[in-house]
C-alpha cells in the first residue's frame, strides 16, 4: 500500500502566492463590474445548463469569483480533503516525514501557480460551489480579442454544466472517488511494466498494475466524458444565447495530439480529453440525440469505457441495443 502524501499546505500556498501569477492589471472598478457580471454569467448560465444538458440536477448552489490566490486556497483545501479520505497509511513522524512535507509542498506550490494561470473556472463537487477566477477569464479574454458578455456566459456554461451533472447523478462523485481510491495500490513489478510499456501504455506503466491501469482507464472516461459534456451543452446553449459562439469555439481548438509529458502520460492530458470527449458527444447526439447520451448519468453502468469514446457507436449499441 502505498502512503499518504504529506504535503505542507501552507508551504504550498506561500510558494503559489511568490511564483504565481497575479493577473493583469485592472482598477478596482474595472474588478467591481467584471466581478458583478460573472455572477450574473453564471446564475444565467445555471438556467441554461439544466435546459440544454437534459439533465435533472440543478445548477450550483453557490457561486464565487475568486483571484488567482484564493482559487489555490480553496483548491488546496479540495486536494487535502480528498487525499484524507484515500486508503492510504500516514506517513510515521519523523524526518522523512518533514521532508515529504516540504518537497510535496513545494511541488503543490508550484502546480497550483501554473494551474491557476490557465484555469477559468472549477466546479467543486464536494462543496456544491462554483468558481469563476476573473484574473484568468479577462486575460484569456483580452488577449484573444473575445466578446467579454459572450465569454463570461460561454465559461460559465461550461462550469455550470458540470454542476448539473453531478447534482442529477449523485453517485457520480463516490464513483470518481473510488477510482481514485482503487489506484492506490502497489507499486507495479519490473514485468508489469515492462508489460504495459510494450502494449502501448507508455509511462502510465510505471505507474499503476495491470488491475491499476484498469481503473486508471474508467477514470479517464469519465472525466472524458464529463468535459465533452460540458463542452457540448455550452456550445448548444450557445448557438442561441452566445452570439459569437462559432469564434469561441475555433479558439479553443485542442490540438490533435498531446505534446512533452503528455505524450507520455496521455490520460493526464486534458486538452485530450476536451477533444475526444466532444467528439464523442457529438457523434451520440447526431445519432441518436441527446437524451441518449444523459443516459450515461442514469447509473454507472451506463458510463462509456474508454475504448467506446472512440467508438461512440459500439456505446449506444450496448446502452440502448
Amino acid at each position: 500500500m502505498q502512503r499518504r502524501p504529506h504535503v505542507l499546505w501552507p508551504l504550498a500556498r506561500a510558494v503559489e502566492r511568490f511564483v504565481g501569477d497575479p493577473g493583469p492589471g485592472i482598477s478596482r472598478p474595472e474588478a467591481i463590474r467584471e466581478v458583478a457580471a460573472l455572477r450574473l454569467a453564471a446564475r444565467r448560465a445555471g438556467a441554461l445548463a439544466v435546459e440544454y444538458s437534459r439533465l435533472s440536477g440543478p445548477a450550483a448552489a453557490e457561486v464565487v469569483v475568486v483571484d488567482r490566490p484564493g482559487w489555490s486556497r480553496r483548491a488546496s483545501a479540495m486536494a487535502d480533503g480528498l487525499m484524507g479520505r484515500l486508503p492510504l497509511d500516514d506517513r510515521p513522524e519523523g524526518l522523512l516525514r518533514a521532508c515529504a512535507g516540504v518537497g510535496y509542498g513545494l511541488a503543490a506550490g508550484v502546480s497550483l501557480a501554473f494551474m491557476g494561470r490557465g484555469l477559468l473556472g472549477q466546479y467543486d463537487p464536494w462543496s456544491g460551489r462554483l468558481m469563476l477566477v476573473a484574473p484568468s477569464i479577462v486575460e484569456v479574454q483580452r488577449g484573444r480579442g473575445l466578446d467579454p458578455r459572450d465569454f463570461r456566459l460561454w465559461v460559465s456554461l461550461h462550469e455550470q454544466t458540470h454542476a448539473v451533472q453531478f447534482t442529477s447523478a449523485p453517485w457520480l462523485l463516490g464513483h470518481v472517488e473510488e477510482l481514485i481510491a482503487a489506484l492506490c495500490v502497489d507499486d507495479p513489478t519490473p514485468a508489469e511494466a515492462v508489460a504495459g510499456i510494450r502494449a502501448g501504455r507508455g509511462a502510465a506503466s510505471l505507474l499503476v498494475t495491470a488491475e491499476g491501469q484498469r481503473h486508471l482507464d474508467a477514470l479517464t472516461a469519465t472525466m472524458t466524458l464529463l468535459e465533452g459534456h460540458a463542452d457540448l451543452v455550452a456550445d448548444a446553449a450557445g448557438v442561441v444565447h452566445v452570439p459569437s459562439v462559432r469564434r469561441l469555439r475555433e479558439a479553443f481548438a485542442r490540438p490533435a495530439a498531446g505534446t512533452g509529458w503528455r505524450r507520455l502520460i496521455p490520460g493526464l492530458d486534458k486538452g485530450v480529453q476536451y477533444r475526444d470527449g466532444l467528439a464523442f458527444c457529438r457523434r451520440v447526439c447526431a445519432k441518436a440525440g441527446l437524451e441518449a447520451l444523459a443516459a450515461a448519468f442514469a447509473e454507472p453502468a451506463n458510463l462509456p469505457a474508454l475504448a467506446e469514446i472512440t467508438d461512440p457507436d459500439a456505446w449506444l449499441r450496448r446502452v440502448h441495443g
